[in-house]
């Protein structure tokens, strides 16, 4: 039995965590067509996830960054929130906290309408 059985529509839904409340309205700010792009500072065009270290989740690699920003606080330098388009058109998203790139965790469902499996998806336990 996976992680999946045992969360229920009532289950609370660890991202309205104090801690996780920054990632959560950005997501809903993207989805909205309002979300913080991250964008390169001399063209202005939006970031797409590069594999540096060549630790990078896979199938992340290329996926367009998003800017999570704190309720009053300004920009959160470290968390970010990625968006990958699948090859039907179909798109995937996920965040990364502490600039972790190796660990990229879905939104979960059923709060999400993205929080199903894809392609090198690590389930969080």
């Amino acid at each position: 039995m996976g992680w999946r059985a045992k969360i229920a529509i009532s289950s609370l839904n660890y991202l309205h965590q104090t801690q996780y409340l920054s990632v959560r309205g950005e997501y809903e700010e993207i989805i909205t067509g309002k979300g913080t792009p991250r964008v390169h500072k001399d063209t202005g065009i939006q970031k797409n996830l590069e594999d540096r270290k060549g630790k990078t989740n896979k199938f992340w690699i290329g996926a367009k960054e998003w800017q999570v920003v704190h309720s009053g606080k300004g920009l959160d330098p470290h968390h970010r929130i990625l968006e990958q388009t699948l090859p039907n058109g179909q798109k995937i998203y996920g965040y990364v906290l502490n600039h972790d790139y190796e660990k990229v965790y879905k939104f979960p469902s059923p709060w999400y309408p993205d929080g199903g499996k894809y392609p090198g998806h690590k389930s969080m336990k």
